[in-house]
């Protein structure tokens, strides 16, 4: 048998399966021309202020990115960079960063964050390089909670499908 696969995946054609994945909401496709780069990217919506609250924090959310140039996918990409960004009154992440995700009882070590924070301003900011592997582990999960730093989170069934939706368009098998 031969296995044929496609030599790139255009930015017309993430957009079009981001429609079909119902995907258009979380995830977007952005192309520069003066640079030549495009940027596939997810922005999820915030945790549940229940979940920001019992943390200390006013929100939570997240966001990751793979970036590429010109305007065609030409391979799957295996790390990504997902952004946390907490905002509240008092740091939270600064002495302690690491994020471990349980996906369904299994424990999954994602690293520590590259820590940002600047004097004045409510907001940190955790980023990490996060692996294909691990990002399909967490997608496909079930039961996803998570801490970051010293603080409890849980992932919701929309959050997870963004992670799947996110993986599936950066895929080069996937159309």
């Amino acid at each position: 048998s031969i296995l044929v696969s496609a030599q790139s995946k255009t930015n017309a054609q993430i957009s079009a399966q981001m429609k079909a994945l119902n995907a258009a909401k979380n995830i977007q496709i952005e192309y520069d021309k003066s640079s030549n780069y495009s940027k596939l990217f997810m922005l999820s919506d915030e945790f549940a202020n229940e979940q920001s609250k019992k943390n200390g924090l006013s929100s939570l959310t997240f966001g990751m990115m793979y970036g590429f140039n010109g305007t065609e996918l030409t391979f799957t990409p295996d790390v990504f960079v997902l952004t946390f960004w907490a905002r509240g009154k008092n740091t939270k992440f600064a002495e302690a960063h690491q994020w471990t995700a349980i996906v369904d009882g299994e424990t999954v070590d994602l690293g520590e964050a590259r820590y940002a924070h600047k004097n004045g301003d409510e907001r940190e900011f955790l980023n990490f390089a996060v692996t294909r592997e691990n990002l399909s582990k967490i997608a496909q999960g079930k039961d996803v909670n998570f801490s970051l730093g010293n603080y409890q989170f849980k992932f919701t069934a929309e959050q997870l499908k963004q992670f799947a939706d996110f993986l599936k368009i950066s895929n080069m098998a996937e159309n």
